[in-house]
């Protein structure tokens, strides 16, 4: 088969002036039933009908292809138009290339237009001065497509710019909702554990209530039984003091009562006058208790156990501080204090 060589514009312009059929195949190359409807045109049994007609190929992407799909539609690659010289479609072809069913096709679809050709000659002959003009009004109507085909190529890669900016914009809303219902999920989850940890610390509780009232009701029924084998009556139970007593306040306004505690619990307790110090009075009072001389009749009463003395021993041995913790707040003494 015969493939035009020169641009769409010039093959547009051939076809009209010599009248004739414009075969069109639009292809894609990558596409390897291009290559094989190519190999079946090019046979004897189809290339032989279109010797008086224009053949054209187009392939997918390029200028002249997008100027010929702005002005006919294409369905599908690989497709053949059968273009009329006035610029009408004669026919379309999308699929079924076999040579059996393509070459009674062409030639049936050649034969219209050589019939329709022949039916308009004796018109056209009439009119000698309207055929004289035909080569500039068609040279017109080609740069006037051309011209058509470009600007629909300008809009259509205009609108397909705004639609990827608008998929974009829309991917990018997406994704910020996603991480918003995501922080949200998280933080409803935390305190959704939150409040599952308070529960049950609270349900423990409540536990340890109820048994710390089953234990109290089992010593009381035990204390029943015992004095109840026994025949005597259980005694009265102690009045409830409370929580804390108010602490004896000293009369004696000249002295002062000091309780000395260790880290460990262990502790004494010395009344000191109020001129006494804690480096001199209250250091002396401290070793004396813990390591008290035999026959001294001025000792502090009463002795200490051991396991006191020898707490407080170790610390006279390490050496210590004293940090006052009541009345608040609380105070650390140096050793020039």
């Amino acid at each position: 088969m015969d493939w035009y060589s020169g641009n769409i514009g010039e093959c547009i312009k051939k076809v009209k002036l010599e009248n004739k059929l414009l075969f069109v195949l639009s292809k894609d190359p990558s596409d390897e039933s291009a290559t094989e409807l190519l190999d079946t045109l090019n046979k004897d049994s189809i290339s032989g009908h279109c010797k008086n007609i224009v053949c054209l190929q187009l392939d997918s992407g390029s200028t002249p292809y997008n100027q010929f799909s702005s002005i006919y539609p294409v369905p599908s690659l690989p497709c053949v138009h059968l273009v009329l010289p006035s610029g009408g479609i004669l026919a379309v072809r999308t699929s079924d290339f076999s040579e059996n069913q393509l070459a009674p096709w062409l030639v049936g679809q050649i034969l219209a237009f050589n019939k329709v050709s022949s039916q308009a000659k004796p018109a056209s002959s009439e009119a000698p001065q309207e055929s004289e003009a035909t080569p500039s009004s068609s040279s017109e109507t080609t740069q006037d497509r051309v011209e058509y085909a470009r600007q629909r190529l300008e809009e259509k890669q205009k609108a397909k710019a705004v639609e990827e900016f608008q998929d974009v914009h829309e991917s990018e809303l997406k994704r910020r909702d996603l991480g918003r219902d995501m922080a949200d999920f998280k933080r409803r989850q935390q305190e959704q554990q939150i409040l599952d940890r308070l529960e049950e610390q609270k349900r423990e509780k409540a536990e340890e209530k109820e048994a710390r009232k089953r234990i109290l009701a089992q010593i009381e029924q035990d204390r029943l039984d015992r004095f109840g084998k026994t025949g005597s009556p259980p005694p009265p139970k102690p009045a409830a003091t409370a929580a804390n007593p108010p602490r004896p306040i000293s009369a004696d306004k000249d002295s002062v009562r000091l309780q000395i505690r260790l880290p460990d619990g262990a502790h004494m307790v010395g009344v000191f006058p109020v001129t006494a110090s804690l480096g001199v009075e209250v250091r002396k009072f401290i070793a004396a208790r813990v390591f008290p001389v035999e026959g001294d009749q001025d000792a502090p009463a009463p002795p200490l156990s051991d396991a006191i003395r020898a707490s407080f021993a170790s610390a006279l041995s390490a050496g210590y501080t004293f940090r006052q913790t009541r009345p608040p707040p609380p105070r650390r003494f140096s050793p020039q204090d």
